[in-house]
C-alpha cells in the first residue's frame, strides 16, 4: 500500500507468517513513514533501513515475548546434577535486536537523540549561503595572536 508518503510498502506477508506481526509491521511503516515524510526527510533511499528497522523489531518484540512467557533466565534442566540455570536466548536476542534498532533509528533520525542534528542539518542544508557566513569564514593567521593579512 503507498501512503500519503509517495514510498511503496513491502508485502510484510513474504517476511512475516504472523497476522499480528504483519499488522504490526503495516502500522509501523505508516508511523515511521508518516513521520519522515512530514519531517522532510523520507527519500526512496531511505525505504530498505526502514524496512530492517521494521523488522528488527518485529523480532525484538517476538524475542520480548518470549522472555515474557518464559522468563530472562532459563532453569536447569530437572534430574541433571550439573544442569545450571542460564541466560534464555531470546534474552541474548533482545539486547542484540535493540542496539541493531538503536542504530537503525539514529541512521533515519527517529531517535529523539539524532532528530535535533538531522534537524539542523536539514535547516542547514536549505538555508544556503547567507551573508554572515560570509562574515564569519576562517581567515588563515587570524586568531592566535598573529596579524591578519
Amino acid at each position: 500500500m503507498i501512503w500519503n508518503t509517495g514510498i511503496a510498502e513491502p508485502d510484510w506477508r513474504l517476511v512475516f507468517s504472523d497476522a499480528e506481526e504483519i499488522a504490526a509491521a503495516t502500522e509501523l511503516w505508516r508511523i515511521i513513514t508518516t513521520e519522515m515524510f512530514e519531517r522532510g526527510t523520507l527519500a526512496p533511499s531511505n525505504a530498505p533501513l526502514i524496512f530492517r528497522l521494521i523488522v528488527v523489531q518485529t523480532f525484538y518484540d517476538r524475542a520480548a515475548r518470549q522472555v515474557g512467557a518464559h522468563g530472562a533466565v532459563v532453569a536447569p534442566r530437572k534430574g541433571n546434577s550439573r544442569a545450571i540455570p542460564r541466560i534464555n536466548p531470546h534474552f541474548s536476542a533482545m539486547t542484540q535486536l535493540s542496539s541493531e534498532a538503536r542504530a537503525l533509528e539514529g541512521e533515519l533520525g527517529l531517535s529523539p537523540r539524532t532528530r535535533a542534528v538531522k534537524r539542523s542539518e536539514l535547516r542547514n542544508a536549505r538555508r544556503g549561503a547567507t551573508p554572515a557566513d560570509e562574515f564569519l569564514r576562517l581567515v588563515p593567521g587570524g586568531g592566535r595572536g598573529e596579524p591578519i593579512k
